[in-house]
C-alpha cells in the first residue's frame, strides 16, 4: 500500500494515543490499588481477581503497544529495530487476547452470582488463581508459538504505525485467528444479553447497576473486537484488493485505534456504576469530603458511622451483592 498518512491525521493519532496512555495507566493503577490495598470492591473473590487481571492486562497493552506507537507515529516510522518489532507483537498479542477472555469470564461470573448466589459465595482463592493462571499460560504459550512460527512474517505497517503479522500466505492460521476473535466476541455479546435479561428480572437497584457495569464493559470490548475481526477477514479476500489505498488505510486506522478505548473505559465504568469504588476515588483521589467540606466534621462522622454500619450489614449478608457481584 503506497498511501501516506497526512500529517494532520498523525497529530490526531498522537494526541489520541497520549490521552489513552494517561487515562489507562492512571485509571487501571487506581483500580489495582483500590482492589488490592483498600479492598474497595466488595465482591466475591472470583470477580475481584478477574478485575485485577483485567486491569493488569490493560496496563500491559498500554505499555507494549500504545506507548511504542506514539514514538512510531511521531517519527513516521519504526525506530526501535526489527527485533523489538517481533517482541512488541508477541507481548501485544498476549495482552490483547487476555482482555476479552477476562471480560467473558467476568460476564459468566456475574451470571452465576445472580443465578446461584450460594455457589458464588463458596468460591475460594486457590481455584480462582488456578483458573486465571491457566488462562494466562494458554494465551502466552499460543502467542509465543505463533510468534516463533511466523517471525519472518512480522513487518512494520506504515499506515497503522504498528508491527503486524502477514497471514495472507497462511490463510488457515489467519482464518483460525479470525474465528477465535469472533467466537470470543459472540460469547461476550451472548452473556451480556443474558445479563441484561437477568438484570430486568432481579430485584434491587444495586444488583441491576452491577449487571449494567458488566454489560457496559462487555459492550466496549465487543464494539472494538468485532470490526477488527471483520477487517482481518476481508484482508484475506480478493475483494479487499479492489479497495482504494485511502479506504484501506481508513479502515485500519479506525479499527486499530478504536481498540484503545477499551484500555481506559473500565475504570470510568466502575466509577459511575460501583458505589464502593466511587466512594474510594472520591475520598482517596479527589478528597472531596475532607478538602471541600472541612467544617462538616460531625456530618462526616455520621456518614462514616453509617457507612460502617452498612458494611457490617453487608458482611452479615455474606458480602454477596454489593455492587457488581
Amino acid at each position: 500500500m503506497s498511501y501516506t498518512v497526512p500529517d494532520s491525521v498523525r497529530y490526531i493519532l498522537i494526541l489520541w494515543c497520549a490521552v489513552s496512555t494517561i487515562l489507562s495507566l492512571l485509571g487501571n493503577t487506581i483500580v489495582l490499588i483500590a482492589s488490592r490495598k483498600y479492598n474497595a470492591f466488595k465482591l466475591d473473590k472470583y470477580s475481584i481477581r478477574l478485575i485485577d487481571n483485567l486491569a493488569a492486562a490493560d496496563i500491559g497493552y498500554t505499555i507494549t503497544d500504545i506507548i511504542p506507537t506514539i514514538g512510531a507515529v511521531a517519527a513516521n516510522g519504526w525506530v526501535y529495530g526489527r527485533g523489538s518489532c517481533i517482541v512488541v507483537r508477541f507481548l501485544t498479542n498476549v495482552f490483547r487476547n487476555m482482555a476479552p477472555l477476562l471480560v467473558a469470564l467476568l460476564c459468566v461470573s456475574k451470571m452465576t452470582c445472580i443465578m446461584s448466589p450460594l455457589s458464588a459465595r463458596a468460591r475460594d482463592t486457590p481455584h480462582v488463581l488456578l483458573a486465571v493462571s491457566l488462562i494466562w499460560s494458554i494465551v502466552g504459550t499460543s502467542c509465543l508459538i505463533s510468534t516463533v512460527l511466523y517471525r519472518d512474517n512480522v513487518y512494520y505497517d506504515h499506515v497503522s504505525f504498528q508491527c503486524w503479522v502477514d497471514y495472507t500466505h497462511r490463510e488457515y492460521f489467519g482464518t483460525f485467528l479470525i474465528g477465535y476473535m469472533i467466537l470470543v466476541a459472540v460469547v461476550i455479546i451472548t452473556t451480556s444479553i443474558w445479563l441484561l435479561v437477568l438484570a430486568r428480572r432481579i430485584s434491587g437497584r444495586v444488583q441491576r447497576k452491577g449487571a449494567t457495569a458488566i454489560i457496559a464493559v462487555s459492550a466496549f470490548y465487543s464494539i472494538a473486537t468485532v470490526p477488527t475481526a471483520i477487517l482481518m477477514a476481508l484482508e484475506l479476500t480478493s475483494w479487499f484488493e479492489s479497495w482504494t489505498d485511502e479506504v484501506k488505510a481508513t479502515g485500519k486506522i479506525l479499527t486499530m485505534y478504536s481498540f484503545y478505548l477499551t484500555n481506559f473505559c473500565n475504570p470510568i465504568v466502575y466509577y459511575f456504576s460501583i458505589k464502593s469504588f466511587k466512594e474510594f476515588v472520591d475520598k482517596k483521589i479527589f478528597r472531596r469530603v475532607s478538602e471541600e467540606f472541612p467544617s462538616s466534621g460531625n456530618n462526616s462522622d455520621n456518614r462514616t458511622g453509617s457507612s460502617t454500619a452498612n458494611t457490617s450489614n453487608e458482611h452479615l449478608l455474606g458480602n454477596q451483592e454489593d455492587d457488581i457481584s
